[in-house]
């Protein structure tokens, strides 16, 4: 018996017909306290490779957010690993109780991948 690949693109529907796209974005959210300026924070966030915004905790006056996404996961670890053991992350309490890690997906109707997958998050 011959094994079928596995498929992981992500599919879509256009005109009656499946269409295929493999990419997609990774991203990661990443919860701090102490945070002793926001300001530094987005600076930071800023000067880095890596796209990403910054939230203001409601539940703490000193706590933040941080989402980043890239396409490549590896490179998303690499760019939040240098970013987070420098100035002023590391010297910020990471609560790891609130990380997410997550990806964009189709659910398999989807016209435009590229848009729902890439442009729109």
């Amino acid at each position: 018996m011959t094994e079928t690949p596995l498929d992981i693109r992500e599919k879509g529907r256009r005109d009656g017909q499946t269409i295929h796209l493999d990419r997609r974005l990774f991203m990661k959210f990443t919860a701090f306290g102490d945070c002793d300026s926001t300001e530094d924070a987005t600076l930071a966030i800023g000067r880095s490779p890596v796209p990403g915004a910054l939230y203001e905790d409601m539940h703490d006056p000193r706590g933040i957010g941080v989402v980043a996404l890239r396409e490549d996961p590896d490179r998303l670890a690499r760019d939040l690993r240098a970013l987070y053991n420098a100035p002023p992350f590391r010297r910020m309490r990471h609560k790891a109780e609130f990380d997410m890690l997550g990806r964009t997906y189709a659910i398999g109707y989807e016209a435009d991948l590229e848009h729902v997958l890439l442009e729109r998050p």
